[in-house]
């Protein structure tokens, strides 16, 4: 290589400098946590009672072979009951919620980002058409910045509500 061509790519990458980054997927388990930096969700409250791993609440009985990594997390809202929620830490550009959802039984959510509530996002209120649904996306929020961001997932309100969490992917 002559020098001229070598002093060409030094210019060119003094002038044009780009960084490149790759994009990957990490998972946030309901019970094992992320997959990278340990963290688990916060369920509040922490009460035992309240949020039950592989819990059968209204009914449902989830198969451990089609929930991620054979767990999930199960809570029943009582309508006007005092808040419970879970809270996803992690560093990203975009987060995807799954759920497992039932035709039993009515999911409704609220979502708070950094604090700020989504007006646009909620209440999410589905039920499945299916006996159970796995893999089910109840929230995504593509186009956030690469920084740390924190996460809350709450049903509240006047309806009662039952909240299978199964995990997050975030980006």
């Amino acid at each position: 290589m002559s020098c001229i061509h070598l002093l060409k790519i030094v210019i060119y990458f003094i002038l044009f400098n780009s960084t490149f980054a790759v994009l990957v997927n990490r998972t946030i388990d309901d019970q094992l946590g992320d997959e990278v930096t340990g963290d688990k969700p916060i369920y509040q409250p922490s009460d035992r009672k309240v949020w039950v791993p592989q819990g059968t609440k209204g009914g449902i009985k989830p198969d451990p072979k089609s929930a991620f990594n054979g767990t999930w997390t199960a809570a029943f809202y009582r309508a006007n009951s005092p808040k419970i929620s879970i809270t996803l830490e992690f560093k990203g550009t975009a987060i995807y919620v799954f759920f497992i959802l039932s035709k039993k039984t009515i999911t409704g959510c609220f979502f708070t980002l950094n604090g700020n509530f989504l007006p646009l996002s909620g209440p999410f209120i589905k039920k499945s058409w299916l006996d159970t649904q796995y893999n089910a996306t109840i929230f995504s929020k593509t186009d956030l910045a690469n920084s740390d961001h924190t996460l809350e997932i709450s049903p509240q309100g006047t309806c009662d509500a039952y909240i299978y969490f199964d995990y997050a992917i975030y980006t």
